[in-house]
């Protein structure tokens, strides 16, 4: 008997996955009396049950219209007796008798088939996207039946990609960290949770280094001076021909092969563990006395060659001195040789311009000869400068290079290096499992090139290693700053070289325990590869066509009512879909404490004019 107060209406009709069910006239009220409790009655966003047999067929309520019974003879009933109120309704999945749902569509449902509101117990089954509370994450609670809290199971979610979409102030930020914190929470003082996942989040903004946790490391980088934090990179990044011929926009036929000439020659001398500092002063010495041969090029080579000795030797040799008699030496024009301006005095052959060199660098050469310059304390950053210029004087000097094809990419390699070398350092560290990569004080040209050398190296060291037994989740708020295929500010090879890393993460990551995590307002902006390849969604409030219609182009489990409730979201609500629940739902996220949140809440203009 007591189902007899929650059937509420019967089918009328079947079309495909979408039903239309009428109400009956006494069950229009917005509450109903069930069991003593008070329950809500169906709206659109409700689910119900369709008994069809011994078959519990679970559907959503997608809308719902009144319609007049033109045929009715009741001539003495109220004029509201002859509109019926009728749902439509998609059909979401099965519930067995004991109570385990089933997703998709295995049965459908007949006309004449009665329809009825979901007991609590019911409710329970069809929500329990976990099944196992110990690894389930508490996100918030679902939208219209405030007492039931979402559980998200962690593997089904954190085991694969997620996207968070919704416009400035939509609750997207809260929502990122709402996830993780939980998760850290749950999980920090476990040593294997410690030692087999590593997470990397980069936070444009600044937003982040109050969240999380406290058990983490921050990165605080900048461009604008050298007081920042400095991350770590190993040799074989920073040694990677490809990263420097898109970063420093190389030419393809002369600029790259010159910049893959340098690094094969580092790595030669690398494998065969020889001390560098020995290297660089027998080439310097070779490069100048190389010189009397083509003396029109000294005068253009010995600033080079000056810098080379000021940016190696720096700390061990007395600059002033040897830069002086470098500038000693002047070339005459009109007899084409190389003399001595002060005493008027000429080379006239090549043993005395020798002799003359090595005198300059002999001061050089023997404070060298303490220094230990190799592989074990060497910055690779600073021997991939020194030796592209070195190479570029050496191979100047012998007449393999034209300058006006080569010296372009020198000054574009010194543009960068400067901020590169502020933001990256070359050493291994152990640092925590769980970093944070601050950009805030980095500058728009760095912040597309940190996360894809910082990504790319963790992403390779952690492929190579994998067997199975370790995890990495890369995390991107406002992930449309690195992704974004819609930029005109940057080549186009720089701009495919960029997304081919995130897209090989995003395509393959998952075979070898790697996940991503993006957060964006402009989902528009963001290669539809990449959103293609997302498992998970929260799908904040969008208002502009172009991001509605790029969700709905990409997100193929999306139903029509989520997808037509996106404008409309109130602030810290999201529809949730994807592959961690059965079918998309409408939560309220809850909000963090205070101590927690990511600064990044609207200002009360009324407060701070008091």
């Amino acid at each position: 008997m007591k189902n007899i107060v929650l059937k509420i209406g019967t089918v009328v009709e079947v079309r495909g996955k979408k039903v239309i069910t009428k109400v009956f006239n006494k069950k229009n009220t917005s509450h109903l009396l069930y069991d003593g409790e008070i329950i809500k009655n169906v709206s659109v966003g409700s689910y119900i049950k369709i008994k069809n047999g011994y078959t519990n067929i679970i559907g959503q309520i997608e809308g719902e219209y009144i319609k007049e019974d033109l045929k009715s003879n009741n001539q003495y009933g109220h004029k509201s007796d002859k509109i019926n109120r009728y749902l439509e309704i998609s059909i979401v999945g099965t519930l067995s008798n004991d109570n385990d749902f089933n997703h998709g569509i295995s049965e459908l449902p007949i006309v004449g088939n009665e329809v009825f509101i979901l007991t609590r117990q019911e409710l329970n089954a069809i929500f329990a996207f976990s099944s196992n509370n110990k690894n389930a994450l508490k996100i918030g609670k679902i939208i219209g039946y405030d007492n039931y809290e979402i559980n998200l199971d962690i593997d089904r979610l954190l085991a694969s990609h997620i996207g968070i979409f919704g416009n400035t102030g939509s609750g997207k930020s809260n929502t990122l960290a709402r996830i993780y914190t939980n998760l850290f929470e749950k999980h920090n003082n476990n040593e294997s949770f410690n030692k087999s996942s590593e997470y990397l989040i980069f936070d444009f903004n600044g937003e982040f280094e109050e969240s999380f946790t406290d058990n983490k490391k921050i990165y605080n980088l900048s461009t604008r001076n050298n007081n920042g934090d400095k991350y770590p990179l190993k040799k074989e990044f920073i040694l990677d021909v490809e990263f420097w011929s898109i970063v420093t926009e190389a030419t393809t036929k002369t600029q790259k092969p010159f910049i893959q000439r340098v690094i094969s020659n580092i790595k030669r001398i690398d494998q065969q563990n020889r001390n560098f500092s020995d290297i660089f002063c027998k080439k310097i010495e070779d490069i100048l006395k190389r010189l009397y041969e083509s003396p029109e090029k000294y005068i253009q080579t010995k600033g080079v060659v000056f810098n080379l000795i000021e940016n190696t030797f720096s700390d061990i040799v007395d600059k002033t001195s040897i830069k002086i008699r470098l500038n000693s030496i002047g070339y005459h024009m009109n007899s084409n040789k190389l003399y001595l301006p002060q005493r008027n005095d000429y080379f006239n052959n090549q043993e005395e311009f020798n002799q003359y060199i090595k005198q300059i660098l002999d001061q050089l050469i023997t404070e060298n000869l303490n220094v230990n310059w190799t592989t074990d304390n060497i910055d690779y950053l600073d021997l991939l400068n020194n030796f592209l210029l070195l190479q570029y004087v050496d191979e100047y000097s012998k007449g393999y290079i034209y300058e006006e094809h080569i010296a372009p990419l020198i000054k574009r390699f010194d543009n960068r290096f400067k901020d590169i070398k502020k933001l990256f350092a070359s050493k291994n560290v152990n640092d925590k499992n769980i970093k944070i990569i601050s950009l805030f004080n980095v500058n728009i040209k760095m912040r597309k090139i940190i996360p894809l050398l910082i990504s790319k190296q963790i992403y390779q060291e952690h492929k190579s290693n994998y067997k199975g037994d370790s995890s990495l989740n890369i995390i991107i708020d406002e992930a449309h700053n690195v992704l974004s295929y819609m930029s005109e500010r940057e080549s186009n090879i720089w701009k495919d070289y960029r997304l081919e890393v995130f897209e090989e993460i995003i395509k393959e990551g998952r075979k070898f325990g790697v996940f991503l995590t993006i957060s964006s307002q402009r989902p528009s902006d963001i290669s539809p590869t990449l959103v293609s390849q997302l498992h998970n969604y929260f799908i904040h409030r969008l208002v502009n066509n172009l991001d509605i219609q790029a969700i709905g182009k990409t997100i193929s489990f999306l139903d029509s009512a989520s997808y037509e409730m996106m404008p409309i979201l109130p602030q810290g609500a999201c529809i949730l879909t994807g592959t961690a629940m059965n079918f998309p739902i409408v939560i309220q996220v809850d909000i963090l404490d205070e101590k927690l949140q990511p600064k990044s809440q609207t200002i009360k203009l009324s407060e701070l004019w008091e």
